[in-house]
């Protein structure tokens, strides 16, 4: 059972599958979003105590410049020069310029986060694919005011992709008007779409960011959503500027979906320069090179219509189930090398 705060890495140091050095040999200190005043006090109220220091920031593409203060004035205060920072894979390479010299631990964080809510968790999932199931497609938005979310939505909606679909958006009924104002279509009209799911269909508790956005953990989610669909339309984290892989897409492969997703460009290319497959040899998939964010989720729409068109083709089960094992594979893999890096500090 994981009862430490997930966006640190507790969870892997502590579980029965971390065969790497014994981590109370290191001062570890999480420096996670949320916990602004705990980074403050910990690092003002620090006492040298001889250990290496590993500072963990993994599920982030950036920091915020309080935090960045914070860990500058820390190092000078107490002259460290030897101290480490465990980062995301997608970490933005300019933003990693403003960090102060540091010795920098890559890994996918989300990809561990994904096994681990699993394996040690003990959170259910989907163990086959179903081109057979009740419903077409698996769409969760939480912070809807993102661009690739309301809008999203209410394009599958206008496709009619949504009728035979397990869909949600974590939005309040009373910023309901507000959120219609944001997005590129009639106000009236995204209202009337999106009080349709204003809901979370998992039942996961949320957390109320602002007026507009309600923030879930992603867990503990239902399963059958995914065992009783047969695709899954992932609404990734960015659409922009950077590509930030992370546990939205891997839920879809963990739980044995196809899936299409609205992200930034190059997306899709980057998942298979990681070795997995998409779809490309049944679906159209331009999208994931289109510039335009509204002309991409008209394309997303389209190629999602498509996959479902082709469900029942052997070749679509064939990368499904190639991209479940290769998940589990990069797992152990990703593993060993932070138990390495880990070990040659």
């Amino acid at each position: 059972m994981i009862t430490n705060d997930l966006l640190n890495l507790d969870w892997l140091f502590e579980s029965p599958y971390w065969e790497g050095p014994d981590v109370s040999n290191f001062e570890i200190i999480n420096i996670s979003d949320g916990v602004i005043h705990g980074i403050k006090h910990r690092l003002e109220t620090y006492v040298p105590n001889g250990k290496k220091i590993i500072f963990v920031r993994p599920h982030e593409i950036y920091t915020p410049e309080p935090v960045i203060d914070l860990l500058s004035t820390f190092l000078d205060k107490h002259n460290i020069t030897d101290a480490t920072i465990i980062l995301n894979n997608y970490y933005v390479q300019e933003e990693l310029t403003l960090l102060p010299t540091i010795n920098v631990i890559w890994c996918d964080y989300f990809l561990l986060y994904t096994e681990f809510l699993h394996r040690v968790h003990g959170q259910k999932h989907n163990v086959r694919y179903n081109p057979n199931a009740e419903k077409d497609f698996r769409c969760v938005i939480g912070k809807p005011d993102k661009p690739n979310r309301a809008n999203l939505l209410v394009q599958l909606y206008s496709l009619d992709l949504l009728s035979n679909s397990h869909a949600s958006i974590l939005c309040k009924d009373e910023h309901l008007k507000k959120l219609s104002s944001l997005t590129m279509f009639n106000d009236v009209y995204s209202y009337k779409v999106l009080s349709q799911f204003n809901k979370s269909i998992d039942d996961i508790e949320y957390v109320q960011q602002d007026d507009l956005n309600l923030h879930c953990q992603g867990f503990p989610y239902d399963e059958t959503k995914f065992t009783n669909s047969a695709i899954s339309i992932v609404p990734e984290t960015t659409c922009y500027h950077h590509i930030f892989i992370t546990e939205k897409t891997y839920y879809a492969i963990y739980n044995n979906h196809p899936f299409v997703i609205c992200s930034t460009p190059g997306t899709l290319a980057e998942l298979r320069k990681l070795g997995y497959k998409t779809f490309d040899s049944v679906i159209d998939e331009s999208y994931d090179l289109c510039p335009d964010i509204v002309r991409r989720m008209q394309m997303v729409g389209r190629s999602a219509k498509q996959l479902l068109e082709h469900k029942h083709e052997r070749v679509v089960r064939d990368i499904v189930e190639f991209n479940n094992q290769l998940f589990a594979t990069k797992v152990e893999e990703e593993i060993k090398w932070i138990e390495k890096q880990i070990r040659n500090l």
